[in-house]
């Protein structure tokens, strides 16, 4: 009777010298502007579902499946070890004492020359406190432990493959690494595009040889970049696997490479893993790419680095600092690492260079385009619910224009 008229609170019973003395009911109601908050997050397009360690008859009913979503369910023991295990992943930040909760920890998809170091850098300065993000050079399934946001920077592929070419050619790193392997055509070091031609013809000339060699690493890349659809290849995370070691020049002091513990079907057990720089599927699989890509919280441009940290800050914050606002993100500065590569533009490209830069990045085209609108609709639903420009217009359009309202999303 008592539980029958207090529902849904939790019934103590106190005993004092083996006889009842009294019954609590205990309740944890929710809080007045809940329901607001609720109604703002489902105005977002957002989907709220409720975790509770209470009771069922606490939490209330759940109500029936309904639109396609799966449906509702308790949780389990099963699910206590799948969050402890990825919480082993997590490590503090620095300065953290022991009891100060993980309010966010947060995946970054670190493609080469898209600017990542520099994202590194300014996202913690937007994020929440003791916030941190954890992000190095390896493929989208690398860095997406379940139930961890992830963030990634995409990069326009023409401008993209003339980096890669210029890390190669002029940096320390670059230097280094093209010095132990042979035909790298490096050409006159004072002139920013002597030997790029033949360095994307190399790899051009690959095509056949992916058929050839059904779909193992076709050819080297100079112990350098591959220019192959760089960031296709780490979106849809194909992998690169050889059925031997790397070749003999790899430099002493680096350690021989470990066999993978499994390969592609149809390889042998003993594969080796071959260096994520390599191309072994010169076109990955587009779809793949995209989905992976609209898996992530935070889709940036590289060009855009400034509005795309504000929209980091937007999407773990719910708000964003001042310099966002009335336009602001467009001229915030933004600390950026060059790695020593001379300064250089596409003007710099003759049209033979574009043809063949063309020809290795057709999947990556179709990314970036897709990256583009994605980045103009999450900047434009920003804007909206802040009610302040972080981006004009005109810049949002020329990335993709606004869709009409009978038109399907892509």
């Amino acid at each position: 009777a008592f539980a029958r008229a207090h529902p849904g609170a939790s019934c103590v019973a106190v005993v004092a010298e083996g006889s009842l003395a009294l019954l609590v009911a205990l309740s944890d109601a929710p809080r007045a502007d809940a329901g607001t908050a609720v109604r703002a997050l489902q105005g977002m397009g957002l989907r709220v579902h409720m975790v509770t360690g209470a009771s069922a008859a606490s939490a209330g009913a759940p109500p029936p499946p309904a639109g396609g979503e799966p449906p509702r369910r308790r949780l389990s023991g099963i699910d206590h070890s799948w969050v402890r295990g990825q919480a082993a992943h997590l490590r503090p930040p620095t300065g953290a004492g022991p009891t100060e909760p993980f309010r966010v920890f947060l995946r970054f998809v670190h493609i080469p020359k898209c600017g990542g170091v520099s994202f590194l850098r300014e996202a913690p300065k937007r994020m929440p406190a003791h916030a941190f993000v954890h992000g190095g050079e390896s493929f989208f399934m690398d860095q997406r432990p379940a139930g961890v946001p992830i963030s990634v920077i995409v990069r326009e592929p023409r401008s993209h493959v003339y980096s890669q070419w210029l890390q190669c050619k002029f940096t320390r790193w670059g230097q280094a690494k093209t010095r132990q392997t042979k035909g790298f055509p490096a050409g006159n070091r004072s002139s920013l595009t002597d030997g790029l031609e033949r360095w994307l013809a190399h790899f051009v000339a690959q095509d056949q040889g992916e058929v050839a060699a059904g779909g193992l690493a076709a050819g080297r890349s100079f112990g350098c970049y591959s220019p192959w659809n760089m960031q296709a290849r780490y979106l849809a995370d194909s992998r690169c696997y050889s059925p031997v070691p790397e070749p003999r020049n790899r430099p002493a002091r680096e350690a021989a490479p470990k066999p993978a513990p499994a390969g592609p079907p149809g390889l042998a057990a003993a594969l080796h893993r071959v260096h994520h720089h390599d191309a072994c599927v010169l076109r990955p699989s587009a779809s793949r790419a995209l989905y992976n890509l609209d898996r992530a919280l935070v889709v940036g441009l590289v060009h855009l680095l400034g509005p795309t940290l504000c929209l980091l800050e937007y999407a773990l914050r719910a708000n964003v600092s001042s310099d966002c606002r009335d336009g602001g993100a467009l001229t915030m500065h933004v600390a950026r690492t060059d790695h020593d590569v001379p300064r250089h533009s596409l003007r710099d490209l003759s049209p033979r260079h574009l043809e063949l830069i063309d020809r290795l990045t057709a999947v990556d085209r179709a990314v970036y385009r897709h990256a583009q609108c994605r980045f103009a609709e999450d900047v434009r639903q920003m804007q909206a619910h802040l009610r302040t420009t972080v981006v004009p217009e005109e810049v949002l359009r020329g990335l993709c224009p606004r869709r009409g309202p009978g038109e399907e999303k892509r």
